[in-house]
């Protein structure tokens, strides 16, 4: 059974201390995934002083079944100084009854895109700021030696003004060779580079359904000659010249973000704002 398909770990109310002294009072269950819950919780620092809302991730934790969890955190410490990925505050154990968990604190971020583009569709050049956004992030992970493995829109956060976006949830992320264009595994990138475009289908579209990373390089080539004839039909001729890229460089078997970045703004007479547009006729659902 999925993490969040089970109950509550914990009750609102609920205080839990880390090691450090520092304290979190439980709110509102606000997620979840395969392996864990997340809640919104308020912080009291070890001197009293609060500290605002975070978000804790709890992770049913054991000797025996432990990597998923301590792989996320090894990733989160990997990645740390990259920009646009979600704050790891702090990590530390906490026993209920018969069951051990790993709780991970994380800065609280505000609506996920999963919520603005339901029953909506955005604006191209919100869309093309996001797409933009992710293939700069993956571009850093692939220098890193990560492939991130888990792009969809519940994944995606915005601060509450929707200003700015960051990428949360490493749990699947998983180590590459660093030099990535000469690892025979380099098409493990392929998920991350198609993905975007996958999420751009879900941006502008009703469909939903983002490619899972387990497809095979042709399926992953099938899926990008599907998406381009179908660009016309689904107002969406922007992505025309990624597309076309990214099919150029899955025939090759390498991943090149910066050629991906550079097709992207191809058929745009500006490059990607510094902010996502919110004006009074692109209200703050960014459609």
């Amino acid at each position: 059974m999925a993490a969040n398909d089970a109950d509550d770990y914990v009750k609102a109310g609920k205080v839990l201390e880390s090691s450090a002294g520092d304290k979190f009072e439980v709110g509102r269950k606000i997620g979840g995934g395969q392996f864990g819950q997340v809640y919104d919780a308020k912080h009291q620092k070890k001197n009293g002083e609060i500290d605002g809302i975070v978000a804790l991730k709890m992770v049913k934790y054991g000797e025996d079944d432990d990597s998923e969890v301590m792989r996320e955190i090894d990733n989160l410490n990997l990645v740390r100084d990259v920009e646009n990925i979600i704050e790891l505050k702090t990590v530390f154990d906490f026993d209920a009854d018969d069951d051990h968990f790993k709780v991970l604190v994380f800065e609280k971020f505000g609506p996920s895109l999963e919520h603005l583009i339901k029953d909506r569709i955005l604006c191209i050049a919100n869309c093309i700021k996001i797409a933009d956004t992710l293939l700069e992030i993956f571009e850093k992970f692939q220098k890193l030696g990560l492939c991130y493995k888990d792009l969809h829109s519940g994944n995606l956060l915005f601060c509450p003004e929707l200003f700015h976006l960051k990428l949360t949830d490493f749990g699947l992320s998983e180590m590459s060779k660093r030099n990535a264009h000469k690892d025979p595994k380099a098409w493990k990138y392929v998920y991350d580079a198609s993905s975007v475009a996958l999420l751009m289908v879900c941006c502008r579209t009703d469909q939903k359904v983002i490619t899972k990373p387990e497809c095979s390089l042709a399926d992953y080539s099938n899926e990008m000659r599907a998406l381009k004839e179908s660009l016309l039909e689904s107002g969406m001729m922007f992505l025309l010249d990624f597309v076309k890229e990214l099919i150029s460089q899955l025939k090759g078997g390498e991943v090149s973000y910066p050629q991906l970045r550079r097709a992207l703004s191809a058929s745009q007479f500006t490059p990607p704002n510094k902010f996502f547009i919110l004006t009074s006729s692109v209200p703050v659902m960014l459609a």
